[in-house]
Order: C-alpha cells, then sequence, then structure tokens
C-alpha cells in the first residue's frame, strides 16, 4: 500500500530482516517526499539514522539526525 505508515512499517520490516539497501531506498523516498507530514518525514529520517549505524556508517547516521531536526 502507498500508505505512509506502511511504508515505514516496511522499512521497518527490512531493516529487521538486514536488507539494508533496500530499506535506505524506500526511507529515502519517505523521508525526501516533502508531500508528507513533518512526523512521518522525521520516522523516515530515524530510519535511516538506524539503517547507517548498522552499517557503520556513522557519518551518514549523523546526517540523517540532524536532518530530521530541520
Amino acid at each position: 500500500p502507498e500508505e505512509p505508515s506502511f511504508r515505514l512499517e516496511r522499512v521497518d520490516a527490512l531493516i529487521a530482516a538486514g536488507r539494508l539497501d533496500e530499506a535506505r531506498t524506500a526511507a529515502e523516498r519517505l523521508a525526501q517526499d516533502e508531500g508528507l507530514t513533518a512526523p512521518v518525514r522525521a520516522r523516515a529520517f530515524g530510519a535511516l539514522a538506524t539503517i547507517h549505524v548498522f552499517a557503520e556508517r556513522d557519518h551518514e547516521a549523523r546526517a540523517a539526525l540532524d536532518a530530521q531536526e530541520t
């Protein structure tokens, strides 16, 4: 489904399954969609930070968290 909350749940499931590249792609789409509400986009940026931490990309994790705050 295209419902943002379902898409966020899919991102979480992909992270849990270790499918980080797919999760990153899906989370980036959500985070960059300016038509979504700020809370949804913030959750997407949070998911991106999680993905980057699991992939040991600390700089990218910090950038995602910084973007979450704006």
